[in-house]
């Protein structure tokens, strides 16, 4: 809740709903999931985050905002979880057949991590962000990350260290519809602004709608594609 960009943007209203809802709206279409929790930390100011989980019903655990590795970690703990998938907050449009492919090709391959998000060769926009891990790979992470900016950024390690697991890519379909530069997530207020206009074109016809929805709504809108195409993604 105390981003620097956006403030409060997990609780920002579209259609008379908090955006933190529609993201786990969507996860709850994914069919390879026992559960979903919200994991924020401790902090009063994370409280409305807790809240809303609450009166929800959803899975909630709170640890240290500061060590969100940990946090990530006490989660899946909690929840004797053998695999679990992250997703982040910042991303309240996931597309749910999109999760089930990644968990998908995962448990066929073997591996011990796969994701879509390395770099945007892989041809997925930002807000369709997937990293499915077992929970091997968390405990390593968890007992041998612990320099800060680890952390922070869950998974940095898994992208800037060797590790010991087997790691594969997912990448889109060749000849995919959507364009990979769309900036789907929610950082800063532009940001904001088109998400809500996907939802509320989109979801009130269909709730499950997917990313090749998303697609062709911008492309028929093309002023609407690039209300965020100014904002430059944070570095880590």
């Amino acid at each position: 809740m105390d981003s620097r960009r956006l403030p409060g943007k997990a609780m920002l209203s579209v259609l008379g709903r908090p955006l933190i809802a529609y993201l786990f709206e969507r996860i709850s279409y994914v069919r390879g999931l026992d559960d979903a929790i919200l994991a924020t930390s401790v902090a009063d100011s994370d409280d409305p985050l807790a809240d809303f989980a609450k009166s929800e019903g959803i899975s909630l655990y709170r640890g240290s905002k500061q060590d969100v590795l940990g946090r990530f970690y006490g989660a899946a703990s909690e929840a004797s979880a053998d695999a679990l998938v992250r997703i982040s907050g910042d991303c309240p449009l996931i597309d749910p057949q999109l999760v089930d492919e990644v968990i998908e090709f995962a448990e066929f391959s073997g591996a011990y991590v796969a994701r879509n998000i390395i770099d945007r060769t892989l041809g997925f926009p930002r807000g369709m962000d997937v990293e499915y891990m077992t929970f091997e790979v968390l405990g390593w992470l968890n007992r041998n990350c612990t320099e800060g900016s680890y952390r922070e950024h869950v998974t940095l390690a898994l992208y800037k260290e060797d590790t010991p697991f087997h790691v594969r890519e997912y990448s889109a379909p060749e000849g995919a519809s959507w364009d990979p530069h769309w900036r789907l997530c929610v950082d800063e207020q532009p940001d904001f602004e088109l998400v809500k206009r996907i939802i509320q074109e989109l979801h009130p016809q269909n709730p499950q709608f997917t990313l090749d929805d998303i697609s062709d709504f911008l492309k028929k809108n093309p002023h609407i594609a690039a209300i965020n195409a100014a904002v430059r993604q944070k570095e880590v």
